[in-house]
């Protein structure tokens, strides 16, 4: 029997074709350079001219974007990953990891946070007013994202909450520069009204039904301060999709009745659940409390949409 196994292959977005090994980072790097100097000259390879997504952006807006990210004169995203296999941070034990991205191996954890801290800084650095921004994880578990938070922004004041007391421990020992909370599964908390200038929810109402989402949408709008930013994400049409459930998404608006079984030892029978929902809903939902900036369709990790909302008064 032949039991060998094809590498992993990588692709640099969904309608383009196979790139090569993925394990090869020299070479992915280099083909990544390569094809953000074509879209920014404005000569596209031949699969981005056939893209059916297209045009998502003019070269001069994404030259724009980039000088935000801070990505225009290299690849910070890749340079971090080789820092994390080169030199991987501590690591929390293997069921916290577990309750938090579904793995229990070190490096996939720290690669999840890796990614994910790219994902949202941009966005606090473009929305976020305050001359000293104080950041909320909310729901931080063991410090997927506070871990490199920490590490890579200390500018950033950053507090961490969670309703598993072992997660939140483990954070106070391990993570020097954050402040972490145990909370209770229902709102309110006890921090301060206006406390933050902006708060990361990363895969938390996404295990939430809708009436503990209105609840927690409710209690963040009280914690943020005046103008402040919330980065929730959600599972939107993208995700929907990929677990056949995206005509009965059109139907309901909110899926919110698939019971997750991560937390069964944290949270109570029923409270945590996978919860999919429509952008109509998100935007008609959360626009009751604060303005929508944007909503980046599989933004986090190319699979969770990014909804970046301002307190409105």
């Amino acid at each position: 029997m032949d039991t060998t196994t094809e590498p992993p292959a990588w692709s640099p977005c969904r309608n383009y074709e196979i790139a090569g090994d993925a394990r090869d980072l020299a070479s992915v790097d280099e083909r990544l350079r390569g094809l953000r100097r074509n879209l920014l000259d404005g000569s596209p390879r031949g699969a981005c001219k056939k893209c059916p997504d297209k045009p998502r952006a003019s070269p001069r807006q994404l030259k724009e974007h980039l000088a935000v990210e801070g990505v225009a004169e290299g690849n910070l995203l890749i340079e971090a990953v080789r820092e994390v296999i080169d030199e991987p941070p501590v690591m929390p034990p293997a069921e916290l990891m577990y309750r938090v991205a579904h793995t229990r191996d070190a490096i996939d954890f720290a690669l999840s946070g890796t990614v994910s801290f790219f994902d949202f800084t941009p966005l606090i650095d473009r929305y976020d007013r305050a001359s000293q921004p104080r950041v909320l994880d909310w729901d931080c578990g063991s410090g997927r994202l506070s871990i490199p938070l920490a590490a890579r922004r200390p500018d950033l004041a950053l507090t961490g909450c969670d309703i598993d007391a072992e997660a939140v421990q483990w954070c106070r020992d391990n993570i020097a520069g954050g402040d972490f909370h145990v909370i209770d599964p229902l709102p309110p908390t006890s921090f301060t009204r206006g406390e933050f200038t902006s708060i990361v929810g990363y895969s938390v109402i996404t295990h939430l039904s809708r009436e503990l989402q209105f609840a927690w949408r409710d209690e963040l709008h009280a914690l943020l301060a005046d103008g402040g930013i919330a980065m929730v994400t959600t599972m939107g049409e993208s995700a929907a999709r990929r677990h056949g459930l995206e005509e009965r998404l059109k139907r309901e608006g909110i899926i919110d009745d698939l019971l997750d079984s991560t937390l069964d030892d944290v949270a109570a029978d029923g409270y945590y659940r996978s919860t999919f929902q429509s952008r109509a809903f998100t935007e008609a939902a959360w626009g009751e409390r604060f303005d929508v900036l944007e909503v980046i369709e599989a933004g986090a990790f190319n699979y969770q949409d990014i909804v970046v909302l301002r307190q409105r008064a």
